[in-house]
């Protein structure tokens, strides 16, 4: 993971406010996805919060309504809002879109509206439980983590549900009831978009900050899995990923490969060359077995000129390109006194670890390799040998160009 990348892509600490609108939007590829996917469960949590409150909310109201004495049709309208309320609970569980989410939110209150509207023309009067039960939606809607444009949305729904409905029936309802509905309304939406704005620019300023904490993490633990070197990955981490490649590749049904070489006559060429001229060999050997890795396979540096690999393809046609590409690096500087018979050249112990075998430990794994190592270098190095995990001892000798791998020489 590019997290130097992603963390350009952001804009720099009090550029700009956050934007409030929408909660998930930042402007940043990577950082949406993640404030995407951070917020889902978030936003469930607030659904079925804001769902359970609804059913203690009507149960007080039904119970206050029995013992005030109201009429039925209030305790009528409590009862299906509650039956709302519960399969929106057990719904939100179910649904793993962020939108679906808050569409599922709305729709509870927007209904909700609609109920004690409905309500309010049948018994044709707004009493004090209708009062209470507008307030009480514009209320809860804050319990819901949303951006100011769902907010407003919401917002707008019920008030339009509101007005709309009883304007048409002004007659009915009187002059001063509408203007207190109307002041109740509005007083209660603008305390829930300001609580909505203000909840949104602090959420988003903690993503946006725990972002760049965890991809500062990532990044620190990523260079902890590095050889500074050479780039490429070190002994630490083909430990860890070991028994995780392993079982992937054995549940694929794979043939995998783990594998030992290093570098003939190294010190040789340190002697000669210097040592700046070392590291850079070090350099083209893993640029070259790099290259030619398939999407899950592991190169590493384990120390010195000693690498190790994992793979999951045939290594015969993976070590003959790899070293092709090497010898292609070497010839670039052989004008400049580097000589072809002090090209480089490696000895290569293996092991096969067979999908149908229990999963071979990586200690076991290293040790085959590392005694097959050996013994390719006891025969005069620049060859591959083939070991066993029960004993690793060697094979016969899998040759490459007639015992010279890749034809260096």
């Amino acid at each position: 993971m590019d997290t130097r990348r992603r963390d350009n892509d952001l804009p720099e600490a009090g550029d700009e406010r956050p934007d409030i609108w929408v909660i998930t939007r930042f402007g940043s590829p990577q950082l949406d996805a993640y404030a995407l996917n951070l917020m889902e469960g978030e936003v469930r949590s607030g659904v079925k919060t804001l769902s359970l409150i609804y059913l203690i909310l009507l149960s007080v109201s039904g119970g206050l309504n029995l013992y005030l004495g109201f009429t039925g049709e209030y305790l009528y309208t409590y009862v299906v809002l509650a039956v709302l309320a519960t399969n929106v609970f057990f719904s939100s569980r179910a649904i793993d879109d962020i939108r679906s989410l808050h569409l599922l939110g709305m729709t509870l209150l927007v209904v909700s509206s609609s109920a004690l509207v409905l309500q309010a023309h049948k018994i044709g009067a707004f009493g004090m439980p209708l009062y209470i039960g507008v307030v009480l939606i514009f209320v809860v809607v804050p319990l819901v983590p949303w951006g100011l444009r769902e907010a407003s949305s919401i917002v707008a729904l019920i008030y339009l549900v509101f007005t709309l409905s009883t304007s048409l029936a002004s007659e009915r309802f009187g002059a001063s009831t509408l203007l207190l509905l109307q002041f109740f309304m509005l007083s209660a939406a603008l305390i829930v978009l300001v609580l909505v704005a203000r909840s949104a620019r602090v959420r988003k300023t903690e993503i946006k900050s725990l972002f760049q904490l965890e991809s500062a993490h990532q990044e620190m633990r990523s260079l902890s899995y590095r050889d500074p070197l050479t780039g490429a990955w070190n002994r630490r981490y083909i430990q860890d990923r070991y028994d995780e490649a392993i079982t992937r590749y054995c549940e694929e049904g794979r043939d995998c490969y783990f594998l030992l070489f290093d570098l003939n006559r190294f010190k040789q060429i340190n002697d000669t060359y210097g040592h700046a001229f070392g590291d850079r060999v070090l350099q083209w050997v893993s640029e070259s077995f790099n290259e030619h890795l398939q999407p899950g396979e592991i190169f590493a540096r384990m120390g010195g000129d000693e690498f190790a690999l994992l793979l999951a393809q045939a290594p015969q046609p993976y070590l003959q390109k790899s070293l092709e590409s090497l010898n292609v690096r070497q010839s670039r500087v052989r004008r400049m006194g580097w000589d072809d018979a002090d090209g480089v050249t490696i000895s290569i112990g293996l092991v096969n670890l067979a999908p149908e075998s229990e999963q071979v430990p990586f200690t076991s794994a290293y040790k085959g390799a590392d005694k097959a190592l050996y013994e390719a270098k006891a025969k005069g190095g620049n060859r591959v040998e083939e070991g066993t995990l029960a004993c690793a001892v060697a094979d016969p000798a899998v040759m490459l160009n007639d015992g010279r791998p890749g034809g260096a020489s």
